[in-house]
This record gives structure tokens, sequence and C-alpha cells, in this order.
């Protein structure tokens, strides 16, 4: 029997997605092509169920644009080298989604094909929200690369920056590693208190936790980067 609306949000993990209905353990993933300067083509899969955006691949493609033959190359490879294949794959309606080799692709291993609607802004919002975003925090943020291995190795960085240390609001503050791994998250933690009068019930930041210790903490904040990069910052509070 097919998991209702009501027994999903009742999992243990409560994750909240944009799609209509997602399944617990099921692997649903979309599919996206983005350009970088005409010829590098960043593939994202991320998997609704936690949005972490961990899986990806790049290729070349002569025409600035990714073939089916390359999309399908790029597929198996993540595939097998994760032991994973979608259930569904949404994307949009370029030629490459379309023709009868990807097609027969997803019928040979038993994918569903989605689409997004044509010219209809926010049809595959999940999809469009991360690349936004990774427009945003990475690339609008670096030196212009020449290689496909800095392009690799920068892609990297952020998305493991991404899925370690950023929460997201449509995971109630949780990062995507938190939930993938089934982590307790940070935000549900006993929170330190600063302010000397505050109690339990004191109105503060959501979810509103417990005070761990005594009230008007001290506190020191660290920030580090990633490696280095300055558009990747993690930030530490700890107890003095």
């Amino acid at each position: 029997m097919r998991p209702t609306r009501n027994n999903y949000q009742q999992s243990t993990q409560k994750v909240k997605s944009n799609f209509a209905l997602c399944v617990q353990k099921l692997f649903i993933a979309e599919l996206h092509g983005y350009k970088i300067n005409n010829n590098v083509v960043i593939k994202i899969i991320i998997s609704a169920l936690c949005y972490c955006e961990s899986l990806f691949a790049v290729c070349r493609s002569i025409a600035g644009s990714p073939t089916a033959l390359q999309i399908i190359s790029a597929m198996n490879r993540i595939c097998n080298d994760n032991a994973v294949k979608p259930k569904y794959l949404i994307s949009d309606k370029g030629t490459q989604f379309t023709s009868s080799e990807f097609r027969s692709w997803c019928n040979e291993n038993e994918i569903k094909q989605r689409f997004g609607a044509v010219g209809k802004h926010g049809s595959i919002a999940v999809t469009e929200r991360v690349i936004l975003t990774y427009k945003d925090g990475c690339t609008r943020r670096i030196l212009v690369l020449l290689s496909k291995n800095e392009m690799v190795n920068e892609t990297r960085l952020f998305f493991d920056w991404y899925n370690e240390y950023r929460p997201h609001m449509t995971l109630s503050g949780k990062t995507p590693n938190e939930v993938y791994y089934h982590r307790h998250p940070a935000n549900a933690k006993p929170r330190i208190e600063t302010r000397p009068l505050a109690k339990h019930k004191t109105p503060c930041a959501s979810p509103r936790m417990c005070i761990a210790g005594r009230t008007g903490a001290k506190i020191n904040v660290r920030l580090d980067f990633l490696e280095g990069r300055l558009h990747l910052p993690i930030i530490k509070v700890e107890r003095i």
C-alpha cells in the first residue's frame, strides 16, 4: 500500500518537501543542466528527502549543451558509483530529455520521467533554487576558472559546505547532512542563553529549546572558512 501524506509526515525524519508526496527511503531525484562558460555543464542530482546535493557530475559539450548520450553516461556513473538510482527523474523538456535514446534508457532502468511545465517559473522549484544558491554562493564569488578540475574542486567544496554547515529553512533549520545521516540537529539541542534574566519560556529564535546551564552566559564566536574560501564561512559558538 502506498504511504499516505499523513504517514509520511509522522515519520521520524519529518522532512518537508516541495513534492506532493515523498516516500521515506525512496530515492527521488531531479536532473537539471546549468551552463558555465558555454561548455561546462553541471548536473546536480537532488534527493527530495533531504536536498542533499552532494552527487553531481561534470562533462564538456562542444555545442555548449549536453547531449542525451552524455547525460546517460553521467547518470550511469552516478548510479554505479553510489549504488542508487532514482525512481523518478524530473527535468525540463530539453531535447536531451525527450530524445528516444534517453527515454529508452529511463525505461530500461525503470525510471519514470516527469517534466516541468514549459515556460512556467517554479515548476521545478527545488532545482531552480539550488542552482540560484550555487550561482550566488559560489560562481559569482570566485575568479573565473579555466580548467575542468578547478571547477569540479570548487563545486565539491561548495556542496560539502552546503550540506554540512548551511541550515535550511525548508528543513526547519536543519542541515541536509543532519537529515540524511539521521543526526540530532544542532538547533534542537539546549540553547546557550546570554540574557541574564531570560527563562525557558522567554521568546527566542525558533525552534524554542530549553536553556543549557545558567543564563547570562558569556560566549566566544569563532569564524572559520572551509579550506580558506571566504565565501564558505563556518561559525561556531562556544560558552566561555
